[in-house]
Formats: structure tokens, C-alpha cells, sequence
């Protein structure tokens, strides 16, 4: 089984223990509830997993990393852009830079940055600490900031389309 670390956590997908152990895992849509039956075997999902999120996702990250090159340095310019980007980057209508912040530093497995050429840190955690600064917060070199989470310096994992799905599952699950 693949397991996947969200936030410092571990998970495995129930789906994959049910093919082990055998046993059927099922998702009701009109009760939105997975069904677990122990008495069925194991079959694979007749749901076809659609690209379209993840797809989506990508595009919208690659938007916003442009979207940020573009602002040219400026700090008021990279506030702005985190601001129309933050609803569909937290899943909240409401989002502040601070919340983009925290949904940047919780990524795992991004492309590491090409945009300031200073270290082999992510992407995500180039604009975290870009977006710190621009509020006024003390950022130091290694990626941590005195007033935010440390930096994602692990530039080493590949991410998967498993990985987009557990992301855009998760996405969903709190915009719902």
C-alpha cells in the first residue's frame, strides 16, 4: 500500500486495505458516507477517477506561481495576487494571506523553486516566505520564519497523481 504524509500525518487509502484484507469499499453519494461491508469481497471501483481536478489543480498553481513572478518583487503586488488566489488555494471563500501561507507550507512533494535561484528550496516555500516578508514578518535563510511554520525543504519527493487525488479529495471535502 502507498501511504501518504498530509500535515504531519499518515494515511493509507481504506480502498487499498479493503483489497488486502479483502473486503468491499464503497461510496454512497446521496448519504455521502463510505460503506465498508466485510461480508463482500474486495471489488475494484466502478467510479472513474477524474484527471479534471487535478488537472485543474495544477493549472491553477501554475497561474498563481506566474501570477507572482509577474508581480516583479513587489511586495503589495504579491499580497493582492495571494488575496485573489487564497479562495480556490484553501477551499474557503474567506481566506486570508495567512491562509494561503499555511495551505504553502503544508505541500509536500513540489517541484523545487526556479525562480530565485538562491537554494534548493520548493517552490511553495519560496512563496510562503514571500508572502511573510511582505507582511512584515522576519523570514531567516534556511526557510523558517519566526512568525510562521518551517519551510518544506524536502525537495526529494515526486508527486504522484495519487498524491493530486488524496489533495483534491481533500480540497473538496472542505469546500463541501
Amino acid at each position: 500500500m502507498t501511504a501518504y504524509q498530509i500535515s504531519g500525518n499518515n494515511y493509507v487509502k481504506l480502498r487499498d486495505i479493503g483489497k488486502q484484507i479483502d473486503f468491499d469499499v464503497s461510496y454512497d453519494a446521496a448519504t455521502e458516507s463510505v460503506r465498508i461491508d466485510t461480508d463482500a469481497l474486495y471489488t475494484e471501483s466502478t467510479t472513474p477517477v477524474s484527471g479534471s481536478a487535478i488537472t485543474k489543480w495544477n493549472k491553477t498553481m501554475s497561474e498563481f506561481n506566474q501570477a507572482m513572478i509577474d508581480c516583479n518583487w513587489r511586495p503589495e503586488k504579491y499580497l493582492e495576487t495571494a488575496k485573489k488566489y487564497a479562495p480556490v488555494i484553501t477551499g474557503k471563500a474567506n481566506s486570508t494571506v495567512e491562509d494561503v501561507i499555511a495551505a504553502l507550507d503544508a505541500m509536500i512533494g513540489t517541484p523545487v523553486d526556479a525562480v530565485s535561484f538562491e537554494d534548493d528550496r520548493t517552490v511553495n516555500d519560496f512563496w510562503a516566505d514571500e508572502l511573510r516578508k511582505a507582511l512584515g514578518q522576519e523570514v531567516t535563510s534556511g526557510g523558517d520564519s519566526t512568525n510562521g511554520n518551517a519551510g518544506n525543504s524536502s525537495s526529494s519527493t515526486t508527486v504522484t497523481d495519487e498524491m493530486l487525488r488524496t489533495w483534491e479529495l481533500q480540497m473538496i471535502g472542505r469546500i463541501n
